[in-house]
């Protein structure tokens, strides 16, 4: 992928299943992938993006919500379509 374009279009025809949401505090391990500061607490919702002719998973996915923004973290398991906008 080159652009977020590309970005885009590898989403299309698909859909983000969520697996799990849970606060987490950034340790060392998380803080050296991700760049967040260590000690920091964010919402993590972990997942497959899946075709949605199939439900065999084409990556897993991992975002991290800052934590002043963790309360929609209860809406999720209901929602359906993108994670952004």
């Amino acid at each position: 992928m080159k652009s977020i374009n590309d970005l885009l279009a590898f989403a299309t025809g698909t859909h983000f299943a969520i697996d799990s949401t849970a606060m987490v505090t950034v340790d060392d391990g998380l803080a050296a992938r991700n760049g967040l500061p260590v000690g920091t607490q964010w919402l993590a919702i972990r997942g497959y993006r899946q075709a949605e002719e199939t439900s065999a998973p084409i990556c897993r996915t991992e975002y991290y919500i800052n934590r002043a923004f963790a309360a929609v973290g209860r809406l999720l398991q209901r929602h359906t379509g993108r994670l952004s906008r």
